[in-house]
């Protein structure tokens, strides 16, 4: 059985985006309605790997990453799927994310840069500028990389899972019964 990998909720709250491996396909890009029946349904479901789907903020639109052309590039679709798709990206990108107000779309390049393209929705159609590298990051290796890096709402700044250099993991400490000890003379 494969476990469901949850990339994007709308800003509404209306659905989530999520992928999955399939047995006979590979990763499908799939959108779950958090009204009505709540059944999945399969946004693109093709021998490529689609994934990585997040909701632009109007909920209109999704950008995602698929490999379609045999490297990863960013795309973006109405939503629900019209078969019209824009390519933003020509020379790859992965793990695409909207700054809040829609205007700007930020992904991962091959080369770790953390790139911008503006983006212009007009109507039912997607208008795009030229990407721009904005930062390089050593991202964290993980088995599963979801979303390896967000953004604030005005697109200026960025929380990014990396390593720090020279850096250990640190120890945790569990405190139990910590509310006891609020309360002078309580302790134990």
């Amino acid at each position: 059985m494969t476990i469901p990998i949850p990339f994007g909720w709308s800003a509404e709250g209306r659905v989530v985006s999520f992928s999955y491996i399939h047995p006979e396909r590979s990763y499908e890009l799939l959108i779950l309605p958090m009204s009505g029946d709540r059944q999945p349904t399969v946004f693109l479901g093709t021998p490529a790997y689609e994934g990585a789907g997040t909701v632009s903020p109007d909920g209109r639109w999704i950008a995602y990453h698929s490999n379609a052309n045999g490297q990863f590039q960013i795309y973006v679709e109405q939503l629900p799927r019209s078969g019209t798709e824009w390519q933003i990206t020509t020379r790859g990108g992965s793990r695409p994310r909207w700054r809040r107000d829609g205007r700007e779309l930020y992904y991962l390049s091959p080369a770790n840069e953390v790139m911008a393209v503006d983006i212009s929705t007009a109507g039912d159609a997607v208008d795009f500028g030229v990407p721009h590298a904005l930062f390089q990051v050593p991202f964290r290796e993980s088995p599963v990389q979801r979303n390896v890096f967000d953004v604030t709402a005005d697109g200026q700044r960025f929380l990014v899972n990396t390593l720090v250099e020279g850096s250990r993991s640190g120890s945790i400490t569990w405190v139990l019964n910590w509310a006891a000890d609020l309360v002078p003379g309580t302790a134990r």
